[in-house]
């Protein structure tokens, strides 16, 4: 049978432990993740400890390693930016799509002046339509 055990750690709080005690081997670990180094605490030594200090000082220590992992971060990073960029952009457009098509229905005129408007008088124009002002009104907004 095999017992699986979670542990939740609330990170902030692994530094008052540092402050106030000795930290065992999994609180100098979850200690070493947070904060990057064990400078400046006092901890028992372990193995994982130990495994963890060798692997940190090879990988600094080839600095190809440390080039390409820096760049496939902010790689990643841009990519993310760009991602919630594209999602804002689909959403605003989906914005005046769906009011173009209820301006269509509604007045029977073609709404493409919606595509020059802000997102503010966008939501003006929504507004105004919801109020059941005449198209007219709405088109004013533009102005």
């Amino acid at each position: 049978m095999d017992i699986q055990t979670t542990i939740y750690v609330y990170l902030p709080y692994i530094e008052e432990l540092a402050k106030n005690k000795v930290l065992g081997e999994w609180e100098a670990l979850i200690y070493l993740i947070h904060n990057g180094d064990l400078d400046n605490i006092e901890y028992e030594r372990g193995e994982m400890i130990e495994m963890l200090e060798e692997k940190y000082e090879e990988f600094n220590q080839d600095e190809q390693l440390v080039k390409e992992t820096s760049l496939r971060y902010y790689t990643e990073m841009d990519l993310n930016e760009w991602h919630d960029y594209d999602v804002k952009v689909a959403k605003e457009q989906g914005r005046i799509e769906t009011m173009m098509y209820l301006i269509k229905e509604k007045y029977n005129e073609n709404a493409i002046w919606l595509n020059e408007c802000t997102s503010k008088q966008l939501d003006e124009v929504m507004f105004l339509y919801v109020c059941n002002k005449d198209y007219q009104v709405l088109q004013s907004v533009l102005n």
